[in-house]
């Protein structure tokens, strides 16, 4: 994961996500995540640290469900 500080205009989260990793989370999880935690109204209310925190939380959530075909279907919302 990568934060990019002081991205106003921008989402701070990119992923670079590896091939066996790829293989257990589903794409669209990554995009989800970024798209909530990374946005700039998320980032107003909440702050970087906030975005960051809850980002990585939502990984550890989504890494420790089965691995299946609805595994890491929802991004949390608050933690």
């Amino acid at each position: 994961m990568v934060a990019r500080d002081g991205a106003v205009k921008s989402n701070i989260l990119n992923f670079n996500i590896g091939a066996t990793v790829d293989l257990d989370i589903p794409r669209s999880f990554w995009s989800r995540l970024a798209g909530k935690y990374g946005n700039i109204f998320y980032l107003k209310e909440k702050g970087e640290d906030a975005s960051i925190e809850a980002t990585v939380k939502a990984i550890s959530t989504c890494l420790r469900e089965p691995v299946g075909p609805y595994n890491c279907s929802q991004v949390s919302f608050e933690f």
